[in-house]
């Protein structure tokens, strides 16, 4: 036979209940709020990235340009570049301080050149003109990012 409940059974029952709707309410608050915005460092840290996929790629290009590298490798080697970039684009997309808006909008515009930079070293893998133009590019657009890092 089940037990019946008295009232401060039912009353510890209704105050668990009321306090999970409470902690319910907070979480959905919490999530629901827009996140900060990226600071210095998080801006910096994804510029520095962007500068150095900028040099590789430039330093891959003239690798291949001289034969140090086989065909396969320099393939395999532009899709991770090309995928590390993607991740760094993504980074990209935060919102950061307002003094830092400026600056991570130009990062953004020069992360896009490099991907089409690499798109470009696809292409060029075996044609000594584009693999050059590939690493001016490269290295113009290293020394571009780099420029806009911003010291926290």
């Amino acid at each position: 036979m089940p037990k019946s409940l008295n009232k401060a059974d039912i009353a510890a029952i209704a105050g668990l209940v009321v306090v999970g709707i409470i902690a319910l309410f907070g979480a959905w608050k919490v999530a629901s709020r827009a996140p900060e915005p990226e600071d210095a460092r998080a801006l910096a840290r994804v510029t520095r990235q962007v500068a150095s996929l900028a040099r590789e790629t430039a330093v891959t290009a003239n690798a291949i340009l001289r034969n140090r590298v086989t065909q396969s490798y320099a393939k395999t080697h532009r899709d991770k570049l090309e995928q590390e970039l993607a991740d760094q684009a993504e980074k990209l997309e935060a919102s950061f301080e307002p003094r830092l808006s400026r600056d991570a909008d130009e990062v953004r515009a020069l992360t896009a050149k490099l991907s089409t930079t690499l798109k470009s070293l696809k292409r060029h893998l075996s044609e000594p003109d584009g693999l050059k133009e590939v690493a001016e590019e490269a290295e113009a657009l290293s020394i571009a990012v780099a420029r806009l890092e911003p010291r926290p």
